[in-house]
């Protein structure tokens, strides 16, 4: 009876951003990944080390719930600080202040412009953008050179990807019959 081989070892990669940190909860413990999303500043992150300030609306013992998951999700020991610092916003907000930008960024877009002018009444409901994050960011550069990097107008491409052109090479457009 042969014995099996053992699996070879998976290197996990590291967090090095809050965003990768808050990842790694996403799917696995949902309340946790909601209290990193909405309720804690990220301060400094570091191999192994995490300096947080969480809000007074976070759980008390979200260091060690995070200590917990970071040690379960990447194989490695983290020593997750609080910090009186003020830190960066919450990625919720952060999230939402890129989705203003692109709105903003949509609004005064010459096309958009010229529809909001045919269409009467017609609004801007939502401006998604291939190129952001599950948490509306903009992709880290390793993420974002993972993609292929067709011609792009700066990330603010107006139609989806899948859209037909609405004609073709092959037609005269200054044929008139």
């Amino acid at each position: 009876v042969a014995a099996a081989a053992p699996a070879p070892a998976v290197a996990t990669p590291q967090p090095r951003e809050w965003r990768e940190v808050v990842a790694l909860a996403s799917g696995v413990r949902p309340m946790l990944h909601a209290h990193l999303l909405h309720y804690v500043h990220p301060v400094r992150i570091a191999p192994g080390r995490v300096e947080i300030r969480p809000l007074p609306s976070a759980p008390r013992d979200l260091a060690a719930q995070l200590t917990a998951l970071l040690a379960e999700r990447t194989g490695a020991r983290w020593t997750v600080t609080i910090s009186n610092e003020d830190g960066e916003p919450t990625l919720a907000d952060q999230g939402r202040s890129a989705e203003s930008d692109r709105r903003e960024a949509a609004q005064n877009h010459p096309l958009v412009q010229a529809i909001l002018v045919a269409f009467p009444g017609a609004t801007i409901e939502a401006v998604r953008d291939a190129a952001a994050d599950d948490y509306g960011l903009p992709m880290t550069p390793a993420a974002a050179t993972a993609e292929p990097d067709d011609d792009e107008m700066d990330g603010r491409d107006f139609a989806p990807p899948e859209a037909e052109p609405a004609w073709s090479d092959d037609e005269n457009l200054n044929d008139d019959a």
